[in-house]
């Protein structure tokens, strides 16, 4: 499927971050066709120290309307425990739309599932589970060196940028595709050219900056500060095509800062190999824990 551009949106704003607002304004009926994203996920192999794990499985397709990707979720990488949780095989399928949209501001979802990585591993928001104050685990130390822990049910999955995965697919190329976001659009690793050759490069940083150091909640210590980095609200900038991406970065909220495309025509199964109940799907809303949350507007997701 070849790529089709029907928007004009920004076409000449190559490089220039901008806003939820003025997306709002400028694209809230406009809509891209992307091209199937298939070659931008990897050829899963089982790394030779997994031995006690299942070899991880991933196979992703197109058709006319969605993305469909199918992960048992098993790192291809070394898998490091780092918590009591243990890494067990699940059976997912994320359904993404080709036709994206812009103009939404939502609020990622507090727990679960917000988009797939290019190997097949599920990415979290920046958030642990209620029970740990909706804490940042990155900032815990919770993480293994890739980023990523396993939830109770063994569904590894990251919560930061996947530094062992950026590694494998060419940290530093501008363009390359780390993943997508369940409502469409990729996430790309931070690195842009910094000039019309592309001699030199650019890493892009987050605008949400660290506002409350003495509160607890993840969200509720940082605050969007527009001018503060390279990006907008969601963690992301329009393309020189008038497309949109989010970006990987170093620094909070490490994917999406927000959800900039409607969750409509998605579709996210999950479930362990062994038993057809599902543990993950969009049935359940969570509570926001504070006032200071209650600023969001939350996306059905399983806290876990």
């Amino acid at each position: 499927m070849k790529t089709k551009v029907i928007s004009p949106l920004l076409l000449a704003l190559l490089g220039v971050s901008v806003g939820i607002a003025t997306l709002a304004t400028n694209a809230a009926n406009d809509m891209t066709a992307l091209a199937c994203g298939a070659s931008n996920f990897m050829k899963v192999t089982a790394d030779p120290k997994n031995s006690a794990y299942p070899a991880p499985s991933l196979t992703v397709t197109c058709d006319s309307t969605n993305m469909v990707v199918k992960s048992n979720g098993i790192p291809n990488f070394e898998y490091v425990q780092t918590n009591p949780n243990r890494l067990q095989a699940q059976n997912y399928t994320w359904n993404i739309p080709l036709v994206p949209t812009t103009g939404s501001s939502r609020s990622v979802p507090l727990g679960g599932v917000s988009a797939v990585a290019a190997n097949g591993i599920p990415i979290f928001g920046p958030t642990e589970a209620p029970n740990d104050g909706y804490k940042d685990p990155y900032e815990q130390g919770i993480l293994d060196f890739c980023n990523g822990h396993p939830a109770q049910r063994g569904d590894y999955h990251f919560h930061a940028s996947p530094t062992c995965l950026i590694d494998k697919l060419g940290a530093t190329k501008p363009g390359t595709v780390i993943g997508y976001s369940l409502d469409g659009w990729p996430i790309l690793t931070p690195y842009v050219c910094a000039d019309a050759s592309c001699s030199s490069t650019k890493k892009l940083r987050s605008s949400w900056q660290l506002t409350a150091p003495s509160q607890t909640a993840a969200w509720s210590r940082n605050s969007y500060v527009a001018g503060a980095g390279d990006l907008d609200k969601c963690n992301g900038r329009v393309q020189a095509d008038g497309s949109y991406a989010y970006y990987a970065t170093d620094t909070f909220p490490y994917f999406m800062g927000c959800y900039i495309g409607s969750l409509s025509n998605s579709t996210v199964v999950a479930a362990p190999v062994a038993t057809s109940t599902p543990v993950a799907s969009a049935t359940a809303t969570p509570v926001a824990p504070n006032a200071n949350l209650n600023k969001f507007t939350f996306l059905p997701a399983v806290i876990r």
